[in-house]
């Protein structure tokens, strides 16, 4: 039986908890008006017509409680739009915004099966 270490497990949350910390002042910084408006900007170019509505609705239930971004992102139209974005050029997107993204593709990758 393989034993992990307490204060390993502590690290690694402290670890993305200072990540997300990072990602939320990188944003604050940007703005949090240019963020919604550079997300609504591609959910115009990258999402169907029909798509569009319920994907801005994630993104502004998102930036306004964070809480209920996980449940946004599981529905389909707001999988494909992260998934497109994901897709964009690095430089052709702000660094802030390029944060948030990679953090939902982290939200969306499937878990590991753990061992018992």
């Amino acid at each position: 039986m393989t034993m992990v270490h307490p204060f390993g497990v502590l690290g690694l949350l402290l670890l993305k908890k200072t990540a997300a910390y990072q990602t939320y002042k990188a944003l604050s910084a940007y703005g949090w008006p240019r963020v919604y408006r550079r997300l609504m900007e591609q959910n115009r170019v990258l999402t169907p017509k029909a798509a569009q509505p319920v994907v801005a609705d994630a993104v502004k239930s998102a930036l306004r409680s964070p809480t209920t971004a996980y449940r946004g992102l599981q529905t389909p139209e707001v999988r494909r739009f992260v998934d497109r974005l994901s897709g964009i050029r690095p430089l052709a997107m702000p660094g802030a915004l390029r944060s948030l993204v990679e953090l939902a593709e982290s939200l969306l990758k499937p878990f590991g099966k753990c061992k018992t």
